[in-house]
């Protein structure tokens, strides 16, 4: 029986963003599905930082159009983010879950046995909401976060950097998407992170320049250069060995290419009279390949 389709999470259509002259993205389009864990890759500056800040709806392109699912819930640890330096480690991960601390206050107060109060239980029990302790302090034990008192103006900018992931984790958005997250972390806790990313029910999209983690975690690779969208499903490992073999293919046929405007170009250089349609259509053939 063939698997049903999947629903497109959300999608770039001719993204277009521009640094001064310089496009980091130029007509980009991509699509990203229900399920992905996608690894996006490319140089550095290549724009990876600025469409993730698109994708979380952070910023706008100069052109183009990203459009999401509707009642899509996305999370997002970009490389800067805010954090309240005043409260406390438990507090600023909780503020990831405000929705669901409200549907908690909101079912106390419900009326007993009455239609309101079992819509809530349901999104409270869909949520993991009663949890939702238990899971700050397994966030905090296996990303080696400071204990959950500690004040976070007094923490350093990886201690900072593990509460922020943290806070991402904790929301279980449809959509969760991460910008380097294994700065800062051990190896235990990059395995943990490794595990808790293979059984996310949502659709995840990564940034990182850990290539084990990256090959560990990933089922689609997009690589984003020179402004453009490209997609491998698969690893790491597996984008390698397509990129490869796409370039191997690229350079046969570039190789051809250049044969066929060597040999034209002695043939026009012998000057044939171009009066014939023949010779006319041969010679608009070599500058349409030479412009190639």
């Amino acid at each position: 029986m063939a698997e049903a389709p999947r629903i497109a999470v959300c999608s770039a259509n001719n993204l277009v963003v521009r640094y001064g002259t310089h496009a980091v993205l130029d007509g980009a389009t991509v699509t990203i599905l229900e399920g992905d864990r996608v690894g996006l890759v490319g140089r550095n500056g290549s724009g990876k930082s600025t469409f993730l800040d698109i994708a979380a709806g952070r910023t706008k392109p100069d052109s183009g159009e990203f459009t999401r699912r509707r009642d899509l819930v996305t999370g997002y640890m970009p490389q800067v983010f805010d954090l309240d330096d005043s409260g406390s480690v438990e507090a600023n991960i909780l503020s990831a879950a405000q929705r669901l601390l409200d549907l908690i206050a909101a079912y106390e107060n419900a009326p007993a046995a009455s239609a309101s109060s079992a819509q809530l239980l349901e999104a409270i029990n869909h949520a993991d909401g009663w949890n939702l302790e238990s899971r700050v302090k397994s966030l905090i034990t296996n990303l080696h976060a400071p204990e959950a008192r500690r004040i976070v103006g007094s923490l350093s900018g990886g201690e900072k950097r593990r509460v922020a992931l943290c806070r991402a984790l904790l929301a279980r958005p449809d959509f969760l998407i991460l910008d380097e997250p294994t700065n800062h972390l051990d190896t235990g806790s990059i395995e943990w992170l490794e595990q808790f990313l293979a059984r996310y029910q949502g659709t995840c999209m990564f940034v990182t320049h850990d290539r084990y983690f990256l090959d560990r975690v990933a089922t689609q690779i997009i690589e984003l250069a020179g402004g453009q969208f490209r997609s491998y499903e698969g690893s790491y490992t597996d984008y390698l060995l397509a990129r490869a073999q796409r370039q191997s293919v690229e350079e046969m046929q570039e190789k051809k290419r250049q044969k066929f405007l060597k040999r034209e170009l002695e043939w026009v250089r012998r000057g044939p009279r171009a009066r014939r349609t023949k010779s006319v259509d041969r010679i608009d053939r070599y500058f349409e390949m030479a412009a190639q």
